[in-house]
């Protein structure tokens, strides 16, 4: 009987779903689409997951109301809230990049695939709201919102899978990555100075898609059916309305700054200019023997991407040296009596920014090992000439350029404490290691530092950007066991591409890497030891009052 209803139901939402889909496409495109096949991208599963939903809203709600108790969901959210950061920054920056790669040949069936999928996840919102019994959350939109969104875009893949949908995925990817950052932060401090500007993004996204849905409804694009951005701009008219009821007004405050340049004789710029061109001269000299002595078979040659900004010696070298000279130069300038300089604002938006591209290189790096059949194990492919890897190698190697702010901010803000010789020597080395890395072991194995070390990376900017909001973090202590855990799987990993001997890998690479990493291990694990192990202990009255 059960397997008679099941193939009734699937009858019934295949012919509903041939009518819908024929009347948003009447020219037939949906049919043509690659990837109808793919789970839950159909209108049965689409339908049952919007009728269990509201079901879920209505009687759970009663139930709850009922006299049982509120279930705690902190643990769970503690985990859902990072994971949908993760996965809605990775959809903002792969929809971007696929977006500026391919602009005459759009290719956004996957990453709109994952944003549909995402709209499921988003249902748990709801699930977290009515078993925590939070009802002044639980408003008319948000179940509107979660609800009808869903339906949206399960149309939006099947019908207009590619080309202009890809600002939809950008600006609400982007959008999602602040919201369920605040999401994070809000369960370690209600004291979130910034928590009003959410709805304001929220509008001003609103009112963008309300000009994207415009401009392509009016022009009557190539291949979008016109149904598609009349729902989606009539959709987006009454999400902005709604939000209008919320919004709390706070004019915005702009400073502008004007920097003179200075002037220079023409003397100085002609001894300027060989200066530089002497400096170059001896970089590009020093490069070619440093990785002919690295990769002796001449790999690093053939590098398709050796032409890159800042991918060279010369650039790599004057970073380092100038991070050197503020480190000393700037300490003993600030310890001269020049006052702390407040770099929070500057953090405030940098944190997240970290957040948001260290999340997409690690998820990135793991599809492209996927895609590409990859495993764990040492000796996969490796081609110099056309390197899988290459691209989201070398924002991890800029990414090391980036890090190098939080030298800065130390300095400035005269937080001496966080100082050490652990910390100057990984940010300086690490930008080195990964530039003869990029240039010499640009794919294959290479993929496994990326993923290891951009999820460290986003659990670590995640912890600097609550700790701007409170300091009782609970799982602080745990972030140095995490990174042990990682210089643990570095070295593995080091050892046994070492011992291989993998075709395409210069030995000398995971030897450089290994003994690197070992440093590092050491290193982390006398902080560790030192900090958590035989650091200071809290004072007895202070526990007995929190027994109490």
């Amino acid at each position: 009987m059960a397997s008679g209803l099941m193939q009734s139901y699937y009858r019934w939402a295949n012919a509903t779903e041939a009518k819908v889909l024929d009347w948003v496409d009447p020219e037939g495109g949906w049919k043509a689409h690659p990837m109808t096949h793919y789970p839950l991208a159909d209108f049965a599963s689409v339908f049952a997951i919007c009728v269990a939903y509201v079901l879920f809203v209505v009687f759970g709600s009663a139930l709850m109301k009922q006299g049982i108790p509120t279930i705690k969901t902190g643990s769970i959210q503690f985990i859902y809230n990072p994971i949908q950061v993760i996965v809605c920054s990775y959809m903002f920056m792969e929809t971007a990049i696929q977006a500026y790669r391919n602009a005459d040949d759009p290719v956004m069936g996957n990453v709109l695939y994952f944003f549909y999928l995402s709209k499921m996840l988003d249902l748990c919102n709801t699930v977290f709201i009515v078993v925590g019994k939070k009802w002044r959350q639980l408003s008319f939109l948000h179940v509107y919102h979660h609800l009808s969104v869903l339906i949206i875009y399960y149309i939006v893949f099947r019908v207009a899978q590619d080309g202009d949908s890809y600002a939809s995925v950008v600006l609400n990817g982007f959008v999602h990555t602040i919201m369920y950052t605040y999401y994070f932060v809000s369960a370690h401090t209600r004291d979130i100075r910034w928590k009003r500007y959410l709805t304001m993004i929220q509008l001003i996204q609103f009112v963008t898609m309300n000009v994207q849905g415009y401009f392509m409804y009016s022009r009557r694009c190539p291949g979008m059916p016109p149904m598609i951005p009349l729902i989606y701009l009539v959709y987006v008219q009454s999400l902005f309305w709604q939000r209008c009821h919320v919004i709390r007004n706070s004019p915005p405050h702009s400073r502008f700054c004007r920097f003179a340049r200075p002037s220079s004789t023409h003397q100085q710029e002609v001894m300027s200019t060989e200066l530089l061109q002497s400096y170059y001269a001896w970089a590009n000299a020093t490069e070619a023997k440093l990785l002919d002595w690295v990769d002796p078979e001449g790999g690093w040659k053939v590098h398709p991407m050796a032409d890159y900004p800042l991918a060279n010696f010369s650039s790599v070298y004057a970073i380092c040296v100038g991070y050197l000279l503020f480190v000393i130069f700037g300490t003993a300038l600030m310890k001269m009596g020049v006052p702390a300089i407040k770099t929070s604002p500057l953090q405030f938006v940098y944190n997240p920014i970290q957040v948001i591209a260290c999340s997409y290189m690690c998820v990135e790096a793991a599809i492209q090992a996927y895609r590409n059949g990859y495993t764990a194990a040492p000796c996969n492919a490796f081609k110099s000439d056309d390197p899988v890897m290459g691209n989201v190698l070398y924002l991890f190697y800029l990414s090391k350029m980036l890090d190098l702010c939080d030298t800065v901010f130390i300095i400035l803000g005269k937080k001496w404490k966080q100082l050490s010789i652990l910390h100057v020597y990984h940010h300086l080395t690490v930008l080195f290691v990964y530039y003869v890395t990029f240039r010499a072991a640009q794919d294959g194995d290479s993929y496994a530092t990326i993923v290891l070390n951009g999820f460290v990376h986003t659990i670590m900017y995640t912890y600097y950007f609550v700790s701007a909001h409170t300091r009782n973090i609970w799982w602080k202590k745990y972030l140095t066991r995490i990174q042990l855990i990682q210089f643990v799987t570095m070295n593995v990993q080091g050892y046994l591409t070492y011992s291989r001997q993998c075709p395409g890998m210069p030995p000398k690479v995971p030897l450089m890497y290994l003994v690197y990493v070992q440093s590092l291990f050491w290193l982390f694990m006398n902080f560790y030891i030192r900090a958590y192990v035989f650091g200071p202990k809290k004072p007895a009255v202070e526990e007995s009052k929190k027994k109490l």
